[in-house]
């Protein structure tokens, strides 16, 4: 975005600021772009540098285009049936945006509207349900990854299906 503010009596001052892109999502060549939280395109990047972004899995980009939301397809690259997962994608992206967990999501994947999961640290599977109250389970997330030890890994349930509780399976525990 750019802010255009004039000085009297002779200056203007611009204001650029740049997308925070900070997710990737492929193509069915498997090329890479780099999307912000709320769907736009805007950049094509290697596979080296997709590995510092949080992949987006389950689905592939359409006929990207710099500056356009994002338009994507199913694992198969069929784009039909895959507007609400879009929009609960784009929710949950920028759900992480706003909870601050940039750096601890490795990747994110939107099976269904009612299947959103994402990979905390490389070491959790996180189960989130649909999107409802996502901003609460992610500060439930929070709370329960502070208490787990740096070597643990295993699965995190926060579906909610059993009360405002987060379930923790562990795969391995270091005594």
């Amino acid at each position: 975005s750019v802010q255009v503010a004039r000085q009297l009596p002779d200056t203007l001052i611009l204001t650029v600021t740049e997308y925070e892109a900070t997710f990737a999502v492929q193509d069915a060549a498997e090329d890479w772009y780099l999307v912000t939280a709320g769907g736009k395109v805007v950049e094509r990047i290697g596979a080296q540098a997709a590995e510092g972004h949080i992949k987006i899995a389950d689905f592939a980009i359409v006929a990207p285009e710099l500056g356009e939301t994002m338009q994507l397809a199913d694992g198969e690259g069929r784009p039909q049936n895959v507007q609400t997962r879009r929009d609960a994608l784009l929710k949950l992206l920028q759900e992480i945006e706003d909870a601050e967990l940039i750096r601890e999501v490795t990747s994110v994947s939107a099976a269904s509207t009612q299947r959103l999961c994402l990979t905390y640290d490389g070491r959790f599977t996180v189960e989130l349900g649909g999107t409802g109250e996502l901003a609460y389970k992610l500060e439930l997330l929070k709370y329960v990854m502070a208490e787990q030890k740096d070597s643990a890994s295993g699965t995190i349930d926060l579906t909610l299906k059993q009360g405002k509780q987060a379930y923790v399976s562990l795969d391995s525990l270091d005594r």
